[in-house]
């Protein structure tokens, strides 16, 4: 997968958590088992002005996405037999006692599947760890998403077939090529409701879908600070297209994204920029649960 400007990203409806529940800050989102969400959609049905990091669909819409990346919506599908065989996530089309999971090492940077051993049994939900050989403690159909390199553990995340076949009825989120397609659960940007250390961020692919992923922005994320993945800010702000947030430190930071507060149209609200407005995070008709919802930015 390739990354281009926000000037050339396209944006579609699809994906992809990381749960983005998520990985590392830049570029993508890592966490301690290398992976690294670069969302892969298809179709979008509004536009947003934030930025987006995945591109590759044939719908094109006027938003932009600071770190956007190519790929395809579908995961391989060759499978080998016995530990170590490619496979399909979506399909979980292992042999008996083995799962499909995400990896990513130096020949696969952005991710690619294998069959392991299933050794674990955890639910949807239930805390995990990543094993040194890419197993994890989940069961079959679930993957470890959210851990940290200090050991913090994960949460067991279903991975799914299709947008509308996750046991949760949360859409199904498909990242890195298809390599990644992960349950993330929705929430609410003007009233989020997720774990601890987690905050609600906006699909870059579907602008009408908002998630609960880790906080990955460490020491940066606050107004202003460039940010190059979805979970790349502080919770209460998204990573926006860096030319609609009004900040020196934005300016200086080179990124195509920068950090940007998510505020609320029915308040009245003092940004954070002097030049930067409350304006509808939409330049379509917004999605009925998120007509409220605005960022703070330079009207265009």
């Amino acid at each position: 997968m390739s990354y281009v400007t926000p000037q050339e990203k396209m944006i579609r409806r699809p994906l992809a958590l990381i749960l983005c529940f998520a990985f590392a800050c830049a570029p993508g989102v890592d966490d301690d088992s290398g992976a690294e969400t670069t969302s892969s959609a298809t179709n979008t049905t509004s536009t947003s002005t934030t930025a987006d990091p995945t591109a590759g669909g044939s719908t094109t819409t006027t938003t932009t996405d600071p770190t956007a990346t190519t790929g395809e919506t579908d995961a391989g599908t060759s499978t080998t037999t016995g530990a170590g065989g490619m496979c399909d996530p979506q399909a979980q089309d292992c042999p008996e006692g083995e799962k499909c999971t995400f990896y990513r090492d130096v020949a696969n940077p952005n991710g690619a599947n294998r069959c392991v051993p299933v050794v674990g049994d955890g639910q949807i939900g239930d805390v995990c760890m990543i094993l040194n050989d890419d197993t994890d403690t989940c069961a079959k159909g679930l993957f470890c998403w959210g851990t940290e390199p200090d050991d913090a553990p994960g949460v067991c995340t279903e991975m799914c077939d299709s947008r509308e076949q996750c046991s949760s009825g949360d859409p199904c989120t498909i990242t890195n090529g298809g390599a990644l397609p992960l349950c993330l659960p929705k929430c609410d940007p003007l009233a989020p409701v997720c774990p601890v250390g987690w905050a609600c961020y906006d699909d870059w692919d579907f602008s009408d879908y908002w998630f609960c992923d880790r906080d990955k922005s460490g020491d940066q994320g606050k107004h202003g600070d460039g940010c190059a993945t979805i979970n790349g800010c502080d919770p209460g702000l998204i990573c926006a297209v860096a030319d609609t947030v009004d900040s020196e430190t934005c300016l200086q930071s080179g990124s195509d994204g920068c950090c940007a507060v998510v505020c609320d149209l029915t308040e009245e609200v003092v940004c954070p920029g002097e030049k930067e407005k409350c304006i509808s995070k939409y330049t379509d008709d917004p999605p009925l649960e998120y007509m409220n919802v605005g960022q703070c930015a330079i009207p265009q």
